[in-house]
């Protein structure tokens, strides 16, 4: 009987040896459960609170797959970071688990919230005007007094040329083309209320490289080479009008209205395709369209101008709905103008 033993035990440790066993055999490791994290702000009756996923998983950053959270109201979610709004003032714990793609649950990680009654402090509130990349913020807070304000510009970096504590502050863009951005202001009383956070979203252009305070605007192009040179409309969102022609070195009209050019692109050959010589100045023309009578009041027309040759691109606000928010938007025309050499 002690031989049938001692062979069971020989076998036992050939078939661990065999298998990877304990002892740093070819065997993956096990998969390893995420960590829950979260970051838990400050929140306000009848306001969308925003919960903000930090979970972990040693197993790779992209692994989990499941989260699921526990608002301390009985309401829960399923989203990465969700946001949750509390009809009652109070403490809540808010619970959040996570699995990743191989099952692993990690352990619940929990934090108190509070949860302010509506009404109880400060409410964040602020227009914002914009002329090219320079916008400027005016704070309509409430209540006016004693207050301290937070802004927060919206640019894709963050640091202190993002930030303001100023109470209606300036900030200049970086922008390269027409964005959208959405600055964030958060007040705070001389008691220590926060408020919630108020948001606007607006766009903001670079200056327009062409620029008149009439219905008509020129724009020049220099041909540096002797070449040919064909224009395309690219895009159009208007309604009315709006000419574009040639005035110099020759007189040729491209469009008398680009708002119902159709199919896009629209291709027109310059001068019939006769060349420019090396030097030459071609002019551009734009003349706005009237409008309809129950129109926005129009404002004068504006070209952002970009490229050098044998490529531009001129992008046309015509002056229309001057009271909407987010104008001008540098997209009711868009034109191609590209060059190309001849012998």
């Amino acid at each position: 009987m002690r031989s049938h033993r001692v062979i069971a035990v020989l076998f036992a440790g050939i078939v661990a040896a065999a298998c990877g066993g304990d002892d740093g055999g070819t065997n993956p490791p096990d998969n390893q459960a995420p960590v829950a994290a979260f970051t838990a702000p400050s929140c306000t009756v009848g306001v969308a609170c925003q919960f903000t996923d930090a979970s972990t998983d040693p197993d790779g950053a992209d692994d989990i797959t499941v989260w699921a959270w526990a608002f301390g109201d009985d309401a829960e979610s399923t989203e990465q970071s969700p946001a949750h709004t509390y009809e009652a003032a109070g403490t809540v714990t808010v619970t959040l688990t996570v699995t990743d793609a191989a099952g692993a649950t990690s352990a619940p990680v929990s934090h108190e919230v509070t949860v302010a009654a509506a009404g109880t402090g400060p409410t964040a509130d602020f227009s914002v005007s914009c002329a090219g990349l320079v916008c400027t913020f005016t704070d309509a807070s409430t209540p006016a007094g004693d207050l301290t304000w937070a802004w927060d510009f919206g640019e894709p970096t963050s640091g202190a040329d993002n930030t303001s504590t100023e109470q209606s502050p300036q900030h200049t863009y970086t922008a390269t083309g027409v964005t959208e951005f959405t600055a964030m202001l958060t007040v705070t009383d001389g008691d220590g209320n926060v408020s919630a956070p108020h948001t606007e979203t607006f766009t903001v252009s670079p200056p327009a490289g062409c620029v008149s305070g009439t219905a008509d605007i020129d724009c020049t192009l220099d041909i540096s080479a002797k070449s040919t040179l064909v224009i395309t409309l690219t895009s159009t969102d208007c309604q009315d009008g709006n000419q574009l022609e040639i005035t110099a070195p020759i007189s040729e009209v491209v469009f008398t209205d680009g708002c119902v050019v159709t199919p896009l692109p629209k291709d027109y050959v310059i001068n019939g395709g006769t060349a420019f010589d090396a030097g030459t100045q071609l002019t551009f023309k734009f003349t706005q369209g009237a409008g309809d009578p129950d129109d926005p009041p129009r404002v004068a027309p504006q070209i952002q101008l970009d490229g050098t040759y044998p490529d531009w691109t001129l992008k046309i606000d015509d002056g229309g709905n001057s009271t909407v928010q987010g104008e001008p938007d540098f997209n009711d025309l868009e034109l191609t103008v590209h060059a190309t050499a001849a012998p």
